[in-house]
This record gives C-alpha cells, structure tokens and sequence, in this order.
C-alpha cells in the first residue's frame, strides 16, 4: 500500500519495495532539491487525480539524478546516488 506524499516519495516506495531508511533519505533529498530549485520538481503539482501516483513514478524514473539536480550542488548529487544505491 503507498504511503506518503506523491512528490516526495522515493521512488522505491513509488514501486512498492518495502519501506525503509533508504526512503527517508531519499525524500530529504526531494525536500532539498524542492527548496534549492525555488519550489519546483519536475513532477510538482502536475497530475490529480487516481493515476496522479503512477504518473509520478514514471516521471521519477525518466528523470536522471543529474537532470533533476541541475541548479544543485555537487554534494546533492552525491547523495541522491547514494539514496538511490542503498539495497534495502
């Protein structure tokens, strides 16, 4: 069952994997990137509706860390690959 705000949900939780640490880190790295591109995600406040949770996920997994980082600094980056390497 998914649980959490669409925008700032890891993908993992996006796809179902079991929550973990691994997730909370990687929606602190949402909130930092939402805040340090002036309150703008690729996916933020894009879709309503039923499908709003699987149009988000295939957003995330089309946008590389690099892409989504643009106006980030490297240490950013850093740790959203980081997030995204952890093995439950």
């Amino acid at each position: 069952m998914f649980c959490g705000t669409s925008e700032f949900t890891s993908l993992g939780a996006h796809k179902g994997y079991g929550h973990s640490r691994r997730d909370d880190l990687e929606s602190i790295g949402l909130n930092l990137i939402f805040y340090i591109n002036g309150g703008a995600l690729p996916w933020y406040n894009k879709y309503e509706g039923e499908t709003k949770h699987k149009k988000i996920m295939k957003l995330m997994e089309a946008t590389t860390i690099e892409d989504l980082c643009t106006n980030c600094p490297k240490p950013i980056i850093e740790f959203m690959k980081y997030c995204r390497g952890i093995m439950f």
